[in-house]
């Protein structure tokens, strides 16, 4: 009986790390995803903000007292 419980033991720590193994292994994929959405949203806004950011400007100096 002892040798059986060990057994149990011994198979349910095995399957806990190798579970473990699985969400690390995913968790990794996912920040990866993360990172390469990341950077497209980085260059899209560093593409489009400087003509949004001149077009305030250019309207705020048509309102400015000479």
């Amino acid at each position: 009986m002892q040798r059986d419980v060990q057994s149990l033991s011994d198979h349910a720590a095995y399957l806990t790390n190798k579970i473990q193994f699985l969400l690390d292994a995913l968790l990794g994929m996912v920040t990866l995803d993360q990172n390469n959405v990341i950077k497209i949203f980085s260059v899209a806004r560093s593409l489009l903000l400087p003509p949004r950011w001149s077009d305030h400007l250019r309207h705020e100096f048509k309102h400015m007292p000479s």
